[in-house]
């Protein structure tokens, strides 16, 4: 959900004048295949009809399901607020957008891993 989010917010700033339609592109290519790869992890974990989720599951603390929820909730921010940066003139060109963008996913994908390890390292 949110890299719709960022996708449609970059549109905006598309249809807005802030970003070039090849700005777009550009955040588009970075975004989608880097979506592909996570939408795979679901995808087969869903496939093994895993249930971790289950209650009073260890793995699964309070702690551990408010950090999972607020880096969800954080991550379009960022993104966006990248993208509005960039649109605004404050990121000075696509290069040092793409660079940021791409430290900001490796930092997602980081997250995402330590999160997948956590979930089904006892399995």
């Amino acid at each position: 959900m949110g890299k719709l989010i960022v996708l449609f917010f970059a549109y905006f700033q598309v249809d807005t004048g802030g970003l070039g339609e090849s700005d777009f592109l550009t955040v588009v290519g970075l975004l989608i295949p880097l979506f592909g790869a996570y939408l795979a992890i679901i995808l087969q974990d869903d496939t093994k009809n895993r249930r971790i989720l289950q209650p009073k599951d260890v793995r699964v603390t309070s702690d551990f399901a408010l950090k999972a929820y607020l880096v969800v909730g954080v991550y379009p921010i960022i993104f966006c607020v990248l993208l509005h940066l960039r649109a605004i003139g404050t990121i000075p060109s696509m290069v040092a957008l793409t660079l940021a963008l791409g430290v900001a996913e490796s930092g997602w994908g980081a997250y995402v891993g330590k999160v997948v390890l956590g979930l089904f390292r006892g399995e």
